[in-house]
């Protein structure tokens, strides 16, 4: 079994891509929060289940993906703590565009079915390999392989340059979201 200083350093090791993971899965820096603090107790209350240490970061993430689809069924929205506006009109600027394309991005990526936006998430956006991603969410690598066939013709077509005019711009809650994911990001 794992003793507290090992299971410390597995976590601080895994903590960051743990938070990115549960906040491409569930849009909101808080909620992803919450959920890699719970993945950390399961992973702790539940550290008899880890047999090899090689494998502890798939195991910390398959306890992240049900920590996060707990969040989701369970449909408890959190509030969203949102900073003042930038000052300053060029840093404002500075972000619509690339507030604009992250939002797109990441509501194109909601627009995905489950296992095809686990798929992407996990293989474009973490880098695990297919046959990983497959253990992890319990299905064959043909059935990821197929997932990600299927979900990048799906992004490729809605983030499509010649689209972007089909692009809205962001509403006064979008944009406040955004300004906070870049306040977050930037430090």
């Amino acid at each position: 079994m794992m003793n507290e200083r090992d299971f410390t350093r597995l976590a601080k090791r895994h903590r960051h891509e743990l938070h990115v993971y549960c906040r491409r899965v569930l849009g909101s820096p808080e909620q992803a929060e919450d959920a890699v603090q719970d993945t950390l107790m399961r992973a702790w209350r539940g550290r008899r289940g880890l047999r090899h240490a090689r494998s502890a970061r798939a195991w910390l993430y398959t306890i992240a993906r049900n920590a996060c689809f707990d969040r989701m069924h369970r449909n408890d929205p959190q509030p969203i703590a949102v900073r003042d506006e930038p000052s300053g009109e060029d840093l404002h600027a500075l972000t619509v565009h690339r507030e604009t394309l992250e939002l797109t991005v990441m509501t194109a990526i909601d627009l995905l079915p489950p296992r095809q936006r686990d798929a992407v998430i996990l293989c474009d956006l973490l880098d695990f390999r297919p046959g990983e991603a497959a253990g992890l969410l319990g299905v064959g690598v043909a059935a990821v392989n197929s997932a990600l066939q299927r979900a990048r013709a799906f992004l490729r077509d809605e983030l499509d340059p010649d689209r972007r005019e089909e692009w809205r711009a962001p509403g006064e809650r979008e944009r406040k979201v955004a300004e906070r994911f870049v306040d977050l990001v930037a430090g």
